[in-house]
């Protein structure tokens, strides 16, 4: 078994939109659906094939509410299936805000806590996006783990950007740096391809690819720890990450199989149509052609993002 054999062996499915799933007709308390897709599968399939894996990774875009309803459905899923022995894995949350996420889950920290907890963390304007998964964990009592690097642990050259606008570092301090992998190739091309259209002299392209391979060793390490603990009773740990961390698994899934060789499968979405007004936002990107699929299960979805309002002072 590899980590190439977990991406490449796998059925590749295709699923409807999310909003459609989730309004169609549940025909028993787990959360069946009796609708089917063109494949002659019902939702209900694709989350049993879910369930066979021990970390399943759900790339997103961060500001997009279809992208989430996606997440927290299969979350609800895998709660649904396995009570008391799943887990949550976010990116944008650093591993110094830990204790206070699980005082979150415990009911031990108010919202507006919260709140000021992830606009330092991922900034204040993307908390809305997450309400409702950050409102799910707590309501059934979910473990979450906080994957990143605290922000402010690097040098400003080596500090990627976070999701949303305004976070600010929470450590000034500098963290060693985990075991990184410069090796793959097809890494290597597919962030390369994002940076194409930039004029970056060759010392400026490394960096770029330097820390986005420390963002993703990191996360990769800190979930190999929590896996790893001995008094972990969890079966099931679902990732929610940014698509890029997650396609074609060389990102986050292989750096956390080479530490943990446990089973892992990739969902990732898709947007059918970009609304006319949200066009502005997409890059004109060659993606390289990878002999790799991106992901086991594609989510087709459309695209609508919210106004947000500021976080309490």
């Amino acid at each position: 078994f590899s980590a190439d054999a977990a991406i490449i062996a796998q059925p590749q499915m295709t699923i409807g939109n999310a909003y459609q799933a989730a309004r169609v007709e549940r025909v028993d308390a787990t959360g069946s659906y009796d609708e089917l897709d063109s494949w002659g599968n019902t939702v209900t399939t694709y989350y049993d094939y879910l369930a066979g894996f021990t970390v399943i990774y759900v790339g997103e875009s961060h500001d997009s509410i279809d992208d989430h309803a996606v997440q927290l459905e299969i979350l609800t899923a895998m709660q649904q299936r396995f009570p008391g022995e799943v887990a949550l894995g976010l990116e944008m949350l650093g591993t110094d805000s830990q204790e206070e996420v699980n005082q979150w889950v415990a009911g031990e920290l108010g919202e507006a806590e919260m709140m000021r907890l992830w606009a330092r963390n991922w900034g204040e304007s993307s908390y809305p996006y997450y309400k409702d998964i950050l409102d799910y964990v707590r309501a059934h009592h979910i473990p979450v783990v906080a994957l990143n690097r605290p922000r402010g642990t690097l040098p400003p050259a080596e500090e990627p950007g976070a999701g949303g606008e305004g976070a600010a570092p929470s450590s000034p301090t500098r963290r060693p740096h985990p075991e990184i992998d410069t090796d793959d190739p097809y890494y290597q091309a597919y962030i390369g391809a994002f940076l194409a259209g930039h004029d970056l002299d060759a010392d400026s392209r490394a960096q770029f690819l330097h820390s986005q391979l420390l963002w993703d060793e990191t996360m990769a390490e800190t979930a190999a720890t929590f896996l790893l603990e001995p008094a972990n009773t969890i079966s099931k740990l679902v990732v929610f990450a940014g698509a890029n961390h997650v396609r074609y698994g060389f990102g986050i899934p292989r750096r956390l199989f080479r530490r943990v060789p446990v089973n892992y499968t990739i969902v990732s979405t898709s947007v059918v149509d970009f609304p006319e007004s949200a066009r502005g936002k997409l890059m004109d990107i060659e993606v390289p052609q990878l002999p790799l699929p991106p992901a086991d299960i594609v989510w087709m979805v459309g695209y609508e993002s919210l106004e947000v309002q500021p976080a309490p002072e």
